[in-house]
């Protein structure tokens, strides 16, 4: 296996390993946002503003995932950019740990595959590039197995694991209960070097158990704040709502069917999903692929029992196991479920995946035709990850209210022709939160407050105890006029179920002043009564030749010209828009963030 990845230290690898860090980090700047981003992005300015989760505004998230983002806010930037570097380092955690483990248990060349399979995985990277709960989730997941198997077991790794785990648990709850497996293989390899389970335990439970509750101290402080609102914003919120949308049925054995159909769907979508979206999981089949070589492999050797004994006792793959069975538990019991919920198993499948060929191939070499099916399964893997995470990059441009470039020139408007202090709405929040600006009370966090309670139609008093901006709320706030700025987009009508009442509302009170064009525009409007001619505008982005060619239907040939005139444009465009980015980042003043926002600003 060796002779097909490469024997020792390899610059190359170390080369090609940072080359892939530098394109992950130079994508986020320009992927388009996922649809709960905006909301967790906008609650972590709120913190690093000063409001506290669940006393002032609701979060449905463990707050130990808004703290990074939150700190990174306030004390380098603002801006999106800024936040996406945590998720980045996480991205890059994952892959590099992943290859870690693999490479301690097994060699160079397996640390290297297993890296390639996390790094490349385009679900992986959808999900844990944004401003979500997913990449810490994953990350202190993963870096808590790390810490406990690549070191040997001490009172600083008991610490340093259990304060991992704390955070895991605060970060994604539900992961919580997974501590408990976590803790067992702390124990499992403090035993070897203690003397037994008893003397592991006295020294590893108590330090580890302790770091955990200072990891979520964060949690704990909310609980003693406010015990009831926190139960409601971390459980009782999700499960009533996903009970009213999804698990109402006239008979128990309908709900019980209810129950498994959507813990199957979460299975296959997390596995087979091909949709040809960027949130397509049918990537995540690869780690059957080394398996399935592995067992022909054997079989062929007459060996399958003696494999299959090595594999069981390995180290890293049985604590994989352990934590695949673990967090795949706890996911099959909670009321809220999903393929994306559980992608935490990711690196671990991978390593349990690595590691089956490895045995499948200690002491022989790996025959050729193994090799050219998995060079050839890698090389399709990886032209995946490149196509969407490219395209984003070709297509930064293109105006989208998906898109970061489109949403920031919206914001540079909202910066300068609005108050710090004025209250704004818009039912997508990127371009508010960007430009640090409020929303109303309530509606932070816009996917969950539509999805979740919007149809639930809630008491007044109930909606004020716990901060929910009510669709009632929505439509009395449109015709109140209290409302200056309104920044329209499409969420407005595929997300919010109140939309047919309140379009009438807007068209009556508001006016546009400009559109960012494309088919997904924002579109800012500003109250009839508060109308201003002498506010300028934002030129439209035109829309890129391969949009303008498929929209007119022109031939294949057409199509390719189109898309390289488009690479060449957007190759010209790039160093323009890093400055752009680079000045978001480190918060440079208003002139260089939107230096070109300016250039394309008409009017008096």
């Amino acid at each position: 296996m060796n002779s097909m990845i490469g024997h020792g230290k390899s610059p190359y690898l170390m080369l090609g390993a940072g080359l892939w860090a530098a394109w992950v980090l130079l994508v986020s700047w320009y992927y388009p946002v996922g649809g709960d981003e905006p909301g967790y992005y906008y609650s972590a300015q709120q913190i690093a503003l000063g409001r506290w989760p669940v006393l002032d505004f609701l979060i449905l998230q463990a707050p130990g995932f808004y703290l990074p983002y939150a700190l990174i806010s306030k004390f380098l930037s603002p801006s999106l950019e800024a936040a996406r570097l945590i998720s980045v380092a996480c991205v890059i955690l994952l892959a590099c740990m992943s290859g870690s483990l693999a490479a301690r248990a097994w060699g160079r060349a397996w640390g290297a595959l297993a890296f390639v399979m996390v790094g490349l995985s385009h679900f992986m990277f959808y999900w844990n590039v944004q401003v979500i709960h997913f990449p810490l989730a994953n990350m202190t997941a993963l870096a808590a197995v790390w810490c406990i198997l690549s070191r040997r077991p001490s009172l600083a790794v008991a610490l340093t694991a259990g304060f991992i785990t704390g955070w895991m648990a605060d970060t994604r709850l539900v992961l919580g209960p997974v501590g408990g497996v976590i803790l067992y293989l702390a124990l499992r390899q403090g035993k070897a070097v203690y003397g037994g389970w008893g003397p592991a335990a006295k020294r590893i439970v108590a330090p580890f158990i302790l770091a955990g509750i200072v990891a979520g101290l964060p949690l704990l402080v909310l609980l003693v704040a406010d015990f009831q609102a926190t139960l409601f914003n971390l459980v009782g919120a999700r499960a009533q709502a996903e009970v009213v949308n999804r698990w109402q049925a006239d008979t128990a054995l309908q709900v019980v069917l209810n129950f498994l159909s959507i813990r199957w769907e979460t299975l296959t979508s997390f596995l087979v999903r091909a949709d040809g979206s960027p949130k397509a999981s049918f990537g995540n089949c690869i780690v059957f692929v080394p398996p399935v070589l592995a067992v022909i492999l054997v079989a062929k050797q007459r060996r399958l029992r003696a494999w299959w004994a090595e594999v069981k006792v390995d180290s890293v793959v049985s604590a994989s196991a352990w934590m695949v069975a673990g967090i795949l538990g706890i996911h099959f019991v909670t009321v809220v479920s999903g393929g994306s919920y559980i992608q935490s198993i990711f690196p671990f499948l991978v390593l349990i995946s690595v590691g089956a060929l490895a045995h499948a191939t200690r002491g022989s070499p790996c025959p050729r035709p193994a090799k050219v099916v998995l060079a050839l399964v890698l090389a399709a893997y990886g032209l995946h990850f490149f196509f969407f995470t490219f395209s984003a990059l070709l297509r930064r441009n293109e105006p989208s209210d998906g898109r970061p470039v489109t949403a920031a020139r919206v914001a540079c408007w909202l910066e300068r022709y609005t108050d710090p202090g004025e209250l704004l709405m818009n039912t997508g929040v990127l371009p508010v939160a960007m430009a640090v600006r409020r929303l109303p009370v309530g509606f932070e966090y816009n996917n969950g407050i539509a999805w979740m309670f919007w149809r639930l139609h809630l008491d007044e008093a109930v909606a004020r105890r716990y901060h929910i901006f009510r669709g009632e709320d929505f439509e009395a706030l449109m015709e109140s006029g209290e409302i200056r700025v309104l920044v329209d987009d499409a969420h407005l009508d595929t997300e919010l179920v109140d939309a047919p009442r309140v379009r009438p509302l807007i068209a009556q009170n508001y006016r546009t002043l400009w559109s960012t064009g494309g088919p997904w525009a924002y579109e800012v409007k500003l109250l009839k009564s508060a109308w201003r001619d002498d506010l300028p505008v934002v030129r439209p982005v035109a829309a890129g030749e391969v949009t303008r060619a498929k929209l007119a239907r022109k031939g294949q040939a057409e199509v390719v010209r189109a898309t390289v005139m488009d690479f060449g444009n957007s190759l010209r465009a790039l160093p323009a828009d890093l400055g752009d980015t680079w000045a978001r980042l480190t918060h440079a003043p208003y002139e260089r963030r939107c230096a070109s926002t300016l250039r394309d600003m008409t009017g008096p």
